[in-house]
């Protein structure tokens, strides 16, 4: 099988509510989020090696979202 990326350390999501507060953890099905869900996500991914890694980042907007249930 082909190998996308080779020597993952690290890959991570961040979520941005309507607030613009970032959450490290998004459940869309809970209260926690209000039933929302974010409007943007962060990711982030981190290769090489533990002594010279590298990060690579990006944000997407999410254009279509469900509002927060009291909104």
């Amino acid at each position: 099988d082909p190998i996308l990326c080779d020597g993952i350390i690290a890959l991570e999501f961040e979520y941005v509510d309507a607030e613009g507060e970032m959450r490290d953890r998004w459940n869309s099905e809970s209260a926690e989020s209000d039933y929302a869900t974010p409007r943007l996500v962060e990711i982030r991914l981190t290769v090489g090696s533990q002594d010279r890694p590298r990060t690579f980042s990006t944000r997407v907007l999410l254009h279509v979202f469900r509002k927060a249930a009291d909104e």
